[in-house]
């Protein structure tokens, strides 16, 4: 079937159209890459962010570690000192000090 003159503005139609299509199909397609992109860096932030609670957790409770052994070595070092000063009275009222 040949194409006749007065086909022409119908075909321009046609191919106007197509070319909207194709453009609303490259639309959609970039904005659904879009929303994918979006929630990879979503899942990706979720996933940094649970590893960084992680790492708090774990420094929270090196720091309560450090915390209770601080805690201990103060109370052994008061342990010693009162050592030290009820030896040096047992001494000084043993040889005739008091």
């Amino acid at each position: 079937m040949p194409i006749e003159d007065n086909d022409a503005p119908r075909l321009a139609e046609i191919g106007r159209r197509i070319t909207e299509v194709g453009q609303n199909l490259s639309d959609f397609r970039n904005e659904v890459r879009g929303n994918f992109n979006e929630l990879v860096r979503k899942d990706t932030y979720a996933v940094e962010r649970e590893a960084m609670r992680e790492r708090i957790n774990v420094m929270e409770s090196r720091i309560a570690n450090l915390e209770q052994r601080a805690k201990s070595m103060q109370n052994l070092v008061y342990g010693g000192l009162v050592s030290i000063v009820v030896a040096v009275i047992v001494m000084w009222l043993t040889r005739g000090g008091g």
